[in-house]
């Protein structure tokens, strides 16, 4: 629901164009929207820096952009078992089998056939 969320109130998208979204177009667009927040985050901070520089104050160097921009925590990348629980979360919320230790499956889920090419 977390994705739906961000979809409908940070992306503005309908739920039609949400659920019509493809993993991979859902985090271009969620990309673009940090970057245009990054963005306008600057334009402030420069109105900030530039409003703050006027006053007179006994500080010796003049104020940044950056001095006024919120300090983000730095993203960690995830391990491969994260990873692996964030896919088995998504497989059980969207009604998925795990098959795992299963020999052979078939797309029809026989578990008949050969994985082989030509068998």
């Amino acid at each position: 629901m977390t994705l739906w969320a961000v979809g409908r109130m940070d992306l503005g998208l309908t739920d039609e164009e949400f659920w019509r979204l493809t993993p991979r177009e859902l985090d271009a667009l969620s990309k673009r929207t940090v970057a245009r927040r990054d963005r306008e985050d600057y334009q402030v901070a420069l109105l900030c820096a530039v409003i703050a520089n006027t006053a007179p104050r006994r500080r010796k160097r003049p104020f940044k952009p950056e001095d006024f921009l919120p300090k983000r925590r730095a993203r960690t990348r995830q391990t491969p078992e994260q990873m692996l629980r964030v896919i088995e979360m998504l497989n059980a919320a969207l009604g998925g089998q795990d098959l795992r230790g299963q020999k052979e499956v078939t797309l029809d889920g026989s578990g008949r056939g050969n994985s082989k090419a030509g068998s």
